[in-house]
């Protein structure tokens, strides 16, 4: 009995000291290191990759569409890790405008480039994506092109009026401009661009 008292003391002594070790070693973190400790255990590793769905809302007009414009789309579908959302659907993802044509001669037509480039996480974070660029276009008008092509063939290789007049032709005739995005369901998958830690 003696025997049994003196080890369940010991073992009770042993568990106080290991207990007040770990309090101490915790009281000698700093606010930072106790803050870096919480943020690993309540974050979620969003690994590079990902792939993730946004639709196009804003409607881009090549009229009046200018270089270095937001362009504004949301998620389309939740992005899933671990059981946890990370990117939730109807957040906000940006692009950015980086080339505006207007329309030109021999019926080419308007174009506009746009360079996606992030998306908003839970915690308010924006992630970055691996950039896609895409090019929307107003509709060519191939005859005038195609005239115009001819007449610059037969009016400087022989001289011949009629090429001359086809060539002027497709020198004034314009392709055209083009609205693009808002109401035609646009969507475009892209992937995260690097590890993020996300806050849960």
């Amino acid at each position: 009995m003696k025997n049994t008292c003196t080890f369940s003391v010991c073992f009770i002594a042993l568990m106080i000291g290991v207990f007040s070790g770990m309090t101490q070693a915790q009281e000698t973190l700093t606010p930072a290191a106790k803050n870096q400790l919480f943020a690993r255990a309540s974050s979620i590793k969003l690994p590079k990759g990902t792939e993730v769905t946004l639709n196009l809302v804003q409607a881009i007009d090549s009229r009046d569409a200018s270089v270095n414009e937001v362009v504004e789309l949301m998620v389309y579908a939740n992005v899933i890790v671990d059981n946890e959302v990370v990117i939730a659907t109807n957040l906000g993802a940006f692009g950015t405008i980086t080339e505006v044509t207007a329309p030109r001669s021999f019926g080419r037509p308007a174009s506009v480039t746009i360079q996606l480039n992030s998306v908003q996480a839970v915690d308010g974070q924006l992630i970055r994506l691996q950039r896609l660029t895409i090019s929307p276009k107003g509709k060519s008008r191939k005859l005038v092109t195609a005239l115009g092509v001819a007449g610059a063939v037969l009016g400087i290789a022989t001289g011949n009026p009629i090429g001359i007049l086809l060539l002027g032709a497709g020198l004034m005739e314009k392709g055209t401009h083009f609205k693009f995005g808002e109401g035609q369901n646009k969507k475009y998958i892209l992937k995260i661009a690097e590890d993020v830690m996300i806050k849960g």
